[in-house]
C-alpha cells in the first residue's frame, strides 16, 4: 500500500485549507500532520468545526475535498497518493449522488477537477509556505500502537497570517472542538491500516472496502467514523503474528 511522507501530507492538508479560504473565505482552525520520526507513514487532517453546508456552493465543497490530492499531484505527480484521499473522494461522491443525475457525474467531475487544479496552481506559493511552516513547528511526541510518532500542528492565527500574506481573506470562522486526542486516535487508525497492509494485502483490501462502505452510507460526512472495533480486533490479536 502507498503511504505518504510528512511533506506530502502537509501539502495535502494545506491544499484543503487554501481551497476553503479561496472558495468560501472560511478560516481553517487547525492543521495536523503525524508521522514516524523519519517523516514516513504520515497522515493529516484539517481540524475544522461544523462548517454550514450553506457557506459554499456544491462546486465549492467538491473543490475543497479534491484540493488535497490536487496539491500533492501539483508538487509531486509521481508520489501523489490517491489512497490517502479516500475520505475526500467519498464526500465528493456523496455530494454528486445527492445533487446530480448519474449521467452527468463524469462531466461534472472532469470540469471541477480542472478548476481545482487551476486553483492549486494559482495558490501554489501559499500552499508551499503553509506546509513549510507546519513542518517547521516543534513536533509533539506521542506513542501510537507502541511506536513513536511526531505530531505537527498549525493553528488558526498562523494559518490566517499566511493566507493574508498571499491575498486570501477569511471573513468567516466557525469554532472547532477538535482536540489533540482526537488526532491521536486518527493516527492509531492510520498506523493500524499500515500494519494490516504490511501483514496481508487481502486484509488491507478488506479494511479499505469496509471503510469505503461504512463512510459512504453515512449522512454526516464531517463526523468521524469509529473504527475502534477494528483497532480492538487487530491490535488485540497483535497484527505482527499475521506476517508468518
Amino acid at each position: 500500500m502507498n503511504v505518504a511522507t510528512a511533506q506530502q501530507a502537509a501539502r495535502h492538508e494545506c491544499g484543503h485549507a487554501v481551497a476553503l479560504a479561496a472558495r468560501t473565505r472560511t478560516l481553517t482552525e487547525s492543521i495536523y500532520v503525524g508521522c514516524k520520526p523519519d517523516g514516513t507513514c504520515a497522515a493529516g487532517i484539517n481540524g475544522n468545526g461544523k462548517i454550514p453546508f450553506q457557506s459554499g456552493t456544491l462546486a465549492d465543497w467538491i473543490i475543497y475535498n479534491l484540493a488535497g490530492y490536487a496539491a500533492e499531484k501539483a508538487f509531486d505527480p509521481a508520489g501523489a497518493n490517491r489512497e490517502g484521499a479516500l475520505r475526500d473522494d467519498i464526500v465528493v461522491e456523496k455530494i454528486l449522488r445527492a445533487n446530480c443525475e448519474p449521467e452527468t457525474w463524469i462531466l461534472v467531475v472532469e470540469m471541477i477537477e480542472a478548476e481545482t487544479a487551476k486553483l492549486v496552481q494559482s495558490h501554489r506559493a501559499c500552499i508551499d509556505e503553509m506546509a513549510t511552516a507546519l513542518l517547521a513547528k516543534t513536533p509533539r511526541e506521542v506513542a501510537v500502537l507502541s511506536a513513536n510518532r511526531h505530531v505537527f500542528k498549525l493553528g488558526a492565527d498562523e494559518i490566517k497570517e499566511i493566507l493574508t500574506k498571499h491575498g486570501l481573506q477569511t471573513s468567516h470562522r466557525f469554532e472547532c472542538g477538535y482536540t489533540d486526542e482526537q488526532f491521536e486516535r486518527l493516527l492509531q487508525r492510520h498506523a493500524l491500516n499500515v500494519r494490516i497492509g504490511e501483514a496481508s494485502p487481502t486484509l488491507a483490501a478488506e479494511f479499505y472496502n469496509h471503510r469505503r462502505f461504512a463512510e459512504g452510507k453515512r449522512v454526516a460526512t464531517l463526523d468521524f467514523l469509529d473504527h475502534q472495533a477494528w483497532v480492538d480486533n487487530y491490535d488485540g490479536a497483535k497484527v505482527e503474528i499475521l506476517k508468518g
